[in-house]
């Protein structure tokens, strides 16, 4: 059946994703519901239903909120199924709501509604790409940062025992193997001290702990991206590591437009902004460049 010979045309199925459910609408290309709507569990037999739901109109688009977060599920279950999907940010599915509506009360139903309606006239929606290696690195560079951040913070305290327990002894950086040799003659006296000795060395043994688990990551990283046989890691300067923080957010850059529009996702392309008296011309990279900038780094 082609689009002229379906009834409403393409039907959009917009979906308000919660963590127990799904609620969908179904709206025509002029933003009218031509069903009910419906709601299932967030379950594999409510994911049968909402499929079963959905093939009343043999030719529709899936408009799915957040679908990189609270949405990933049922978006990822209806790439695997080779339906159309499109991203809709929450932010737009609100204003979308609170100026047909006037108001801020919300349900699920009007959400899904929402969603669907903002998908019809929303441009540039991007449509999330299924689950594959790019994720994987993704998911292994996350962990590795979370670690790192761990032992950051073990390492801090550990510092400010070590300087009180032997104040001007310590030079350069601190690391578990460095902090044990600084206190092998310590003796302190009094309670206090003996206190921060006893946390000195658990948190030296939480260092040495936190160093040997981001081992695991980083070879599983290492692996991962000779898998992959990215070219990345021919460039000067770009590691294992940065390589795989690299695929895992860009994912395909296929997905941007332009090199300009990848520019700026990367923070690269900077803006002009001028407001009342600030000179004319001032270039400054804003939001994403700043997040993408602080990934990379591992901040």
């Amino acid at each position: 059946m082609t689009q002229q010979e379906q009834p409403h045309g393409l039907i959009t199925i917009g979906v308000d994703p919660h963590k127990y459910s799904w609620t969908a609408v179904a709206v025509d290309s002029q933003g009218a519901a031509v069903a009910m709507p419906t709601r299932v569990d967030a379950t594999d037999n409510g994911f049968r239903r909402l499929v079963r739901w959905s093939r009343r109109w043999p030719l529709h688009q899936w408009a799915v909120e957040n679908a990189r977060g609270m949405g990933r599920d049922l978006a990822q279950r209806l790439l695997q199924r080779h339906e159309r999907v499109v991203d809709v940010p929450a932010k737009l599915s609100t204003r979308v709501r609170l100026l047909a509506s006037g108001h801020p009360r919300k349900t699920d139903p009007a959400d899904a509604r929402a969603i669907a309606t903002a998908a019809l006239h929303a441009s540039g929606l991007h449509a999330p790409l299924a689950e594959d290696d790019a994720t994987v690195l993704r998911l292994l560079s996350d962990r590795r940062d979370e670690l790192v951040r761990q032992r950051t913070q073990a390492v801090n305290r550990l510092h400010v025992l070590v300087v009180a327990l032997v104040p001007g002894r310590h030079r350069g950086k601190l690391s578990a193997d460095a902090a044990t040799r600084l206190l092998e003659d310590c003796r302190p006296t009094g309670s206090a001290n003996r206190t921060r000795l006893l946390l000195a060395q658990d948190l030296i043994d939480e260092t040495a702990a936190l160093s040997q688990r981001i081992a695991s990551p980083d070879q599983r990283i290492t692996q991962q991206v000779r898998a992959v046989g990215t070219a990345l890691t021919e460039l000067v300067g770009i590691s294992h590591l940065t390589a795989a923080k690299i695929l895992g957010r860009v994912v395909d850059v296929r997905r941007f437009a332009t090199a300009a529009a990848f520019a700026a996702y990367c923070g690269t392309a900077p803006r002009e902004v001028s407001s009342g008296d600030r000179p004319e011309g001032l270039e400054r990279l804003l939001g994403q460049a700043r997040r993408f900038d602080l990934k990379l780094s591992g901040g």
